[in-house]
């Protein structure tokens, strides 16, 4: 495998996982808080809060742009047009969900984590300021995330399927 091919490789591994992160927090996690008291809300999303900041989300949500970027790098003069441009799709869209977290997500979590005392009362005012808005964004940063998934999936089968033709071709001249 080349160094080129191992890039796309890795990216598309990362960003899966990350994809794959937002997709089950949205597909579980948001719908289990949804039956839950106000205060257990508060505090579940705020434990959530504090322990998702780790070495391993680190790697993976915040590697994933330098791995696309390396992968588009070192193909950029070497594949079509096609899978090109979905690597170029690829980043813009990771970039996307990174700025939804960003901009969106994370003050919101931050606003949240000022909420200490918790009485019924003040956890519902928090959860009412919060989930709302934050499930929204959370949705668009899983779909901007997974159709990067996608994105770099597909120039990787554009890139395999290139190969393969070029590989036939070598080994049609080879046997004439």
């Amino acid at each position: 495998m080349t160094a080129r091919r191992l890039a796309v490789v890795i990216a598309t591994l990362l960003v899966g996982l990350s994809a794959g992160f937002f997709f089950t927090y949205e597909a579980s996690v948001t719908l289990a808080l949804d039956e839950v008291s106000d205060i257990a809300y508060v505090e579940a999303v705020q434990a959530i809060n504090e322990t998702v900041r780790n070495p391993a989300f680190g790697l993976v949500f915040f590697g994933s742009i330098p791995a696309i970027a390396i992968a588009l790098a070192l193909n950029w003069s070497s594949i079509s047009s096609r899978p090109r441009a979905l690597l170029v799709a690829a980043l813009l869209l990771y970039l996307a969900g990174l700025m939804i977290t960003g901009v969106g997500n994370v003050p919101l979590n931050e606003d949240l984590a000022d909420y200490v005392e918790l009485t019924p009362a003040i956890a519902a005012e928090a959860r009412s300021d919060f989930e709302d808005d934050w499930n929204r964004l959370n949705l668009l940063r899983a779909l901007a995330i997974g159709m990067s998934f996608a994105a770099l999936a597909g120039a990787s089968m554009l890139m395999s399927e290139l190969a393969d033709e070029q590989h036939e071709r070598r080994s049609i001249s080879e046997t004439a």
